[in-house]
């Protein structure tokens, strides 16, 4: 079936400003979703680096141009592990230039949301945005404007003990897992007598199912925890940058 119409939904046309830093991967999926709002009759601005300006027109979805180099910062990433923390002097040494792109997507965000068409010059003021999360001025353009945000990400980024943030550099592998119960973990009911041999074995499975159980535990707080650790390193290298921005 056929989703309702706009207007049997009552859902008013909005200008929507779409804003993705990242690779090839990342802006893909954004095309479609714009292509999509587009066929909804809203009217739809993908925001993102140079590079994709020719991917984005050829979807014939309107292009507005981000700071920041994709291949750079993707060099980055590899080059550092994705580690937000310099792990050498060589990566401490590169800091300042990460930070000043960082700085350039963020002031770039603005206009993004609110400047003409840079061909057409037709005016564009963002009645709605939808971001990922390392594009940075979302939110702040969003509230300046008293519109709607919705962050929208491939990788978790929102707290949860399920999974550790992805820059966080914890292991995928410990996440916590729903402990299996088979034969050797449970006692049948019919059981009537019990040998010594078997009472040792049930001690051992009980201590390591309390080991387990303690694991589980600790490795979901460690995960929760770890959004808001990253969140606030980043705050403390980005903070000066967000507030002159603020202003």
């Amino acid at each position: 079936r056929d989703a309702p119409t706009l207007e049997a939904m009552q859902v008013p046309v909005l200008q929507v400003a779409i804003l993705v830093v990242g690779t090839h991967g990342d802006v893909l999926p954004f095309i479609g979703l714009a292509k999509r709002m587009q066929k909804d009759g809203h009217k739809v601005r993908l925001a993102s680096h140079a590079q994709y300006a020719g991917l984005i027109q050829g979807h014939n979805v309107q292009f507005y141009p981000l700071k920041g180099d994709p291949k750079q910062l993707s060099a980055w990433m590899v080059q550092c592990g994705g580690s937000l923390l310099p792990r050498n002097l060589k990566e401490a040494k590169l800091v300042p230039k990460k930070t000043k792109m960082i700085r350039e997507i963020l002031e770039s965000t603005w206009p993004a949301c609110t400047a003409p068409d840079p061909i057409s010059r037709e005016p564009f003021l963002a009645q709605a945005i939808i971001s990922n999360p390392v594009t940075y001025g979302h939110i702040h353009v969003a509230e300046a404007l008293s519109v709607p945000l919705h962050i929208m990400f491939p990788q978790p980024w929102a707290p949860t003990t399920a999974f550790p943030h992805p820059l966080a550099q914890l292991s995928y592998d410990s996440k916590p897992h729903r402990a299996s119960v088979g034969p050797s973990s449970t006692v049948s009911a019919q059981q009537s007598t019990t040998t010594e041999y078997e009472k040792s074995s049930l001690q051992e499975t009980s201590w390591n199912s309390a080991q387990r159980s303690l694991k589980k535990s600790t490795t979901a707080r460690v995960n929760k925890l770890s959004y808001s650790s990253v969140d606030k390193f980043q705050w403390v290298g980005l903070r000066q940058d967000v507030n002159n921005f603020r202003r």
